[in-house]
C-alpha cells in the first residue's frame, strides 16, 4: 500500500487543494492579483469558495 493510502486509512487529517486559484479567478480574482489577498480584500470570496467544498460534500 502507498504512504497516501496509509496515512488516508490510518485516520490522518489530509488536506488537499481542490484547484482553489482556478476557481477564485472564476470568481473574478484578476490575474496577476495574489490570492492570499482576499483574505483581507475579499474574505467573503474565500469563505464562499470553502462552503461551496463543503457543499459538494468535501471534508
Amino acid at each position: 500500500m502507498n504512504n497516501f493510502l496509509e496515512r488516508l486509512h490510518g485516520g490522518e487529517i489530509l488536506v488537499a487543494d481542490g484547484a482553489t486559484g482556478s476557481n477564485l479567478q472564476k470568481m473574478g480574482l484578476k490575474p496577476g492579483k495574489p490570492p492570499e489577498d482576499l483574505i483581507i480584500d475579499d474574505p467573503d470570496t474565500i469563505l464562499n469558495l470553502a462552503s461551496s467544498f463543503a457543499r459538494a460534500g468535501s471534508d
